[in-house]
């Protein structure tokens, strides 16, 4: 499965009101992802996060710690490229992470599968979160609020509490909004006298485990 992030719509909703912490929040979002990666390969063959603009007119492409980061580049938009990319690759499995409305409507056009920022977030934080619980030990506390780098860099923190590093990390003030509890909250279809999940949602069932 290729996951194809709307990099700013995320931030913006993740951390709103850090319009001048965005370049270290996208820093560390993208750490973060390299993390979940190396966890959930080969279930997840590619992470792709898109944002608006960059250091050139047209797009750009860079990898980071095995997660793709693409710059839409002055002349479009990151909504523009991820509309681009999934018709190029419709024949794929590909996920949308989003808040984006005209960017859903156009997923769905392909009959492709979107996903909420909040929702993709949370289950990031979740694995984050479990294997910090295990490299954590004693009555010590993790606490998420702690900026513990002044600087990022490409590279992941060395040591066996990758997890919590990063976790320490977060900006302080940040809004976290885990919505963890909706996303088997999918709409039913009627069928007969019974209740069964429509094919798209069993679809979206099979992407939500592999996401986990």
């Amino acid at each position: 499965m290729i996951i194809v992030i709307d990099g700013y719509n995320l931030l913006k909703q993740i951390w709103p009101g850090q319009k001048n912490n965005l370049t270290k929040q996208r820093d560390r979002f993208i750490q973060q992802l390299a993390y979940y990666k190396t966890k959930k390969d080969p279930t997840i063959d590619e992470i792709v996060t898109v944002f608006d603009a960059g250091p050139s007119p047209h797009a750009t492409r860079t990898v980071k710690s095995g997660v793709v980061v693409v710059f839409s580049g002055t002349k479009s938009s990151a909504d523009s490229w991820i509309v681009e990319f999934v018709e190029r690759n419709k024949g794929k499995e590909l996920l949308v992470i989003t808040q984006d409305r005209a960017l859903k409507t156009a997923c769905e056009k392909f009959d492709l599968d979107t996903l909420g920022v909040h929702e993709f977030y949370g289950i990031l934080q979740q694995n984050l979160l479990s294997d910090a619980a295990q490299a954590f030990s004693g009555n010590e506390k993790i606490e998420p609020e702690l900026e513990k780098y002044e600087s990022v860099d490409d590279e992941l923190p060395a040591g066996d509490s990758k997890a919590l590093d990063l976790l320490m990390e977060q900006a302080a003030g940040r809004d976290m909004r885990n919505k963890l509890d909706d996303l088997y909250k999918q709409p039913l279809s009627r069928k007969g006298k019974s209740f069964t999940l429509s094919k798209k949602d069993r679809r979206m069932l099979q992407k939500l485990k592999k996401l986990e």
